[in-house]
C-alpha cells in the first residue's frame, strides 16, 4: 500500500489566538484605531456605521438577548435578510452574548426557512421588512413563538417589533467566558451549504475556525492602508461573511454594502467609494469582462479582483485583468473548511490557478476514481 502524499502550506506557520470571535476582532489594533471612521456604506443610501458604532451596538443587542430574551449561552439566534449595514451588528452582538448565528439565504421559501430554524434549533428569528410574510409563516411550521421574531426595520411592521427596540445599555454585559474547549469544538455559526446532495445542512463552524482564517487569508492576501473593499457577497454565504464581517474590520477596512448583486450599482459604488479590492464570484468578474455599460465608469481606484466560490478560467481572468487593468487572483474552500483553504497571493499570480496551501493547512490529492493519492503535477 501507498503511503499518503500529504502537501504541506509553503508559508510559515501562524499562530491562531485562543479568543472568542468579537474580543479577536472587535478589538484589534486596527479596528480600535478607526474609531469614528465609516465601518459599514450603505451603498443605495449612504448611511453609515463607525468602526466605534458597530462595537457598541453590537454589545447592546448582546445586552438586549440577554436581558429581555433570556437567550441561554449557545441558543440560536437565525437572520433572514439580504445585505445590510445592520447585518454585522447581529452577526457579533449574538456571539458577544454567547449564542449561535445562523444566517438564511433571503431567498429562501417559507418551507425552506421553516426547514433551517427546526434544524438549527432557532429561537429568536431577525427578518427584513420586504420578507416578513415569509418569517411568519416559517416561525409557525417551525413552532416558533412569534413574539420571538424581530424585524430588521426602524420601527414595528405588520405587527412585529422592531430588532432594535432589543438594543439596551442600560449597565454593563454579563460577560460571557469560553472554555479552549469550547471556542474549538461548539458551533459559533451554522452556515447552511447543500454540499452536493440532499438538503442543506448546517455547517458547524467555531470560534477557533474563524479566528485561524481570518489570520490564515490575511497571511496571503495583505491589505494596504487606504483599502475599501464592496460587501456584495451575500452576508449569509460562509465566503461573504469571512471577508466583509471579519477580515475586514478587524484590519479596519471599511466597506461598501449592497444589499444584492446589480452591476450598474456596482460600477457606480467603485466609482464613487473608490473601492481598491473585490471579493467576488466569476459571474461578476464575467460581467466585468464583457458588459459594454462597464468603459462608462470610473474603475481606476481598484487594484485586485479575488474570486473564489467556483472556477474561474484562465482566459476569462486574463479577459477581466487586461479590460480593468488590475490583478485578477483566485481562493478556493469550503463552507466546511470555515472557508478558505487556497489562495494566489497578489505578488504571485498564476492566471487560472487557486494558488498555495493557506498557512497552516495540510492537504491530499486524491482520485476519486482509485482512491489512490496523487503524486506531483
Amino acid at each position: 500500500m501507498s503511503r499518503n502524499n500529504i502537501f504541506r502550506s509553503s508559508y510559515p506557520e501562524v499562530p491562531v489566538p485562543a479568543i472568542d470571535v468579537p474580543s479577536f476582532v472587535l478589538h484589534s489594533p486596527d479596528f480600535a484605531a478607526r474609531g469614528d471612521q465609516p465601518a459599514y456604506i450603505d451603498a443605495v443610501t449612504g448611511e453609515t456605521i463607525s468602526f466605534r458604532g458597530l462595537r457598541l451596538r453590537a454589545e447592546a443587542f448582546a445586552a438586549g438577548l440577554q436581558r429581555t430574551l433570556a437567550m441561554p449561552k449557545w441558543g440560536v439566534v437565525a437572520v433572514y435578510s439580504p445585505n445590510t449595514i445592520h447585518y454585522p451588528m447581529l452577526v457579533f452582538g449574538t456571539l458577544i452574548a454567547g449564542c449561535t448565528i445562523s444566517g438564511a439565504n433571503p431567498t429562501y421559501t417559507a418551507d425552506e426557512l421553516a426547514y433551517q430554524l427546526s434544524d438549527s434549533g432557532a429561537s429568536v428569528l431577525v427578518v427584513a421588512a420586504e420578507f416578513v410574510a415569509n418569517g411568519r409563516a416559517a416561525a409557525r411550521k417551525a413552532g416558533l413563538d412569534e413574539k420571538r421574531i424581530f424585524v430588521l426595520a426602524p420601527q414595528a411592521v405588520d405587527g412585529l417589533e422592531s430588532v432594535f427596540t432589543l438594543l439596551r445599555s442600560d449597565g454593563p454585559l454579563r460577560p460571557v467566558k469560553f472554555t479552549a474547549d469550547e471556542l474549538a469544538n461548539r458551533a459559533a455559526y451554522l452556515c447552511y451549504s447543500s454540499g452536493t446532495t440532499g438538503r442543506s445542512k448546517g455547517v458547524m463552524t467555531t470560534h477557533r475556525n474563524i479566528v485561524a482564517n481570518i489570520v490564515q487569508v490575511l497571511a496571503i492576501f495583505k491589505v494596504a492602508p487606504d483599502s475599501t473593499w464592496i460587501g456584495v457577497l451575500p452576508f449569509y454565504h460562509i465566503y461573504g461573511l469571512s471577508v466583509s464581517l471579519h477580515c475586514a474590520p478587524f484590519k479596519g477596512v471599511p466597506v461598501v454594502v449592497m444589499p444584492k448583486f446589480d452591476l450598474e450599482r456596482l460600477l457606480s459604488a467603485i466609482e464613487r467609494y473608490k473601492i481598491t479590492e473585490m471579493f467576488i464570484v466569476p459571474p461578476i468578474i464575467l460581467a466585468l469582462a464583457k458588459a459594454p455599460i462597464v468603459s462608462k465608469y470610473n474603475l481606476k481606484s481598484l487594484r485586485a479582483l479575488i474570486s473564489a466560490a467556483a472556477p474561474l478560467g484562465r482566459e476569462l481572468a486574463d479577459e477581466a485583468a487586461k479590460r480593468l487593468n488590475v490583478i485578477v487572483t483566485q481562493a478556493y474552500g469550503l463552507t466546511e473548511t470555515s472557508p478558505i483553504l487556497h489562495g494566489c497571493p497578489y505578488d504571485k499570480v498564476v492566471s487560472g490557478s487557486i494558488g498555495v496551501l493557506a498557512p497552516n493547512v495540510e492537504a491530499r490529492l486524491v482520485n476519486p476514481d482509485t482512491e489512490k493519492d496523487c503524486g506531483h503535477n
